[in-house]
């Protein structure tokens, strides 16, 4: 999603809306990321958009909570 909307950070908010942090698009592709592929980055490249998309689909509706 900041990807298509050519944005740079993510603002998470709570529930009544008061914003609690600011996480930058970096951040957010680390918690995609398996942990192997963030301990080498080579490996990064071995992630195809399939491989991605389970990741991703893996996160579901996380939140915080």
């Amino acid at each position: 999603m900041l990807a298509a909307q050519d944005l740079p950070d993510l603002i998470v908010v709570e529930r009544r809306k008061r914003s609690l942090t600011v996480l930058a698009g970096t951040q957010l592709l680390r918690l995609a990321l398996p942990a192997h592929c963030q301990d080498d980055p080579a490996l990064a490249q071995v992630v195809d958009e399939a491989a991605a998309d389970l990741n991703l689909d893996g996160l579901g509706d996380r939140t915080s909570h």
